[in-house]
């Protein structure tokens, strides 16, 4: 009988952090003259992980450049705005790497507060780029991203302020959609390799929640409101991206590229996927040179956006386990199971 080991670190991803956004030049001076006052925003992203994944410290601030944040605008109201009649893109931002350090977002196409004080200006931000539906008064409001497995997607509830002083927009907080997997993996000795074989050639992430294994979605409906929902749908099978000495890529664990199994645990492969709801909703579809496993994954807290489980396998000849251990971000412990 073949077994192969699981143990998993369950790390909370924190996307709170949050920079105040400041005028160069303090243009709020001149409101009385009636001059556009343009938004200007910062922005931390806490301790995340996104397409191969972009990373931030504990302060928000990111490791490199951000391109692709984008942005939509209602209709400046006072209260209350109609995100239900927003149908296009207010602009695409990024983050440039001369301003990594203070977290400053450009604009592309810039954005102006309204210049009557009384209305306010309502945006809500987003990555990567998804455009708003604008042919379809069904659509009108909504956004939609695919699921590949190796981006993350971000996105925020909405912010709002006018063109006075201590009224304008001062901090915007991007959060996870998607929880992610990273994968270990080892072989506890030559006989592990002379069963399992010396290659990995896929890791398919899918759920037996219904008691049937079934693939994941793989498309995010948003629905936008003051508090963005989120819809799933479109099942189909999402797979591993590989990691190459530490460097995460696009390029999914094939046949043709497989991770080589040793007795030196490696970092291999990541994904990104739907939180599901339930601690046992989750099983691996693993395929090596010499055979194939399905592995149930049994989490030390319930699925939640913004968490990565690091998964450690370790490839044995006898039976499949799973343990969960603590992380330096939050404790996740007590996840166990066997399978036979």
């Amino acid at each position: 009988m073949k077994t192969l080991v699981l143990s998993m670190i369950s790390i909370a991803a924190t996307v709170a952090a949050m920079t105040a956004c400041t005028s160069e030049g303090d243009p709020i001076d001149n409101i009385d003259n009636g001059q556009p006052v343009e938004i200007q925003l910062n922005a931390g992203i806490g301790s995340i992980t996104t397409k191969t994944p972009i990373t931030s410290d504990d302060q928000g601030k990111l490791s490199s450049a951000l391109p692709g944040i984008q942005f939509v605008k209602a209709a400046d109201i006072a209260e209350s705005p109609a995100w239900g009649d927003v149908s296009k893109v207010a602009s695409t931002a990024e983050i440039k790497t001369d301003d990594i350090s203070t977290g400053k977002i450009s604009f592309n196409t810039p954005l102006y507060y309204n210049v009557d004080p009384t209305l306010k200006s309502w945006l809500i931000g987003y990555y990567p780029v998804a455009e708003v539906e604008p042919d379809a008064s069904t659509n009108k409001g909504k956004l939609q991203w695919t699921i590949t497995g190796k981006e993350d997607i971000l996105l925020s509830a909405e912010v709002s302020g006018n063109k006075s002083k201590d009224e304008q927009i001062k901090s915007i907080t991007f959060n996870h959609q998607l929880l992610q997997m990273q994968f270990k993996f080892v072989a506890e000795d030559p006989a592990a390799i002379d069963t399992w074989g010396n290659a990995i050639r896929s890791i398919a992430i899918k759920t037996k929640a219904s008691g049937t294994l079934a693939n994941l979605p793989s498309t995010i409906t948003c629905t936008l409101s003051s508090t963005p929902s989120l819809a799933w749908s479109n099942p189909a099978e999402l797979t591993a991206y590989a990691v190459t000495d530490g460097t995460y890529s696009d390029d999914k664990i094939t046949e043709a590229s497989p991770i080589t199994l040793t007795e030196t645990e490696t970092l291999g492969g990541y994904i990104m996927v739907q939180p599901l709801t339930a601690t046992t909703d989750y099983t691996l579809a693993i395929t090596t040179n010499k055979s194939t496993a399905e592995v149930p994954i049994t989490l030390g807290a319930a699925p939640a956006a913004g968490k990565a489980y690091e998964i450690i396998l370790t490839f044995k000849a006898s039976t499949i386990a799973t343990t969960a251990t603590i992380t330096k971000w939050e404790t996740v412990t007590g996840g166990t199971g066997t399978v036979q």
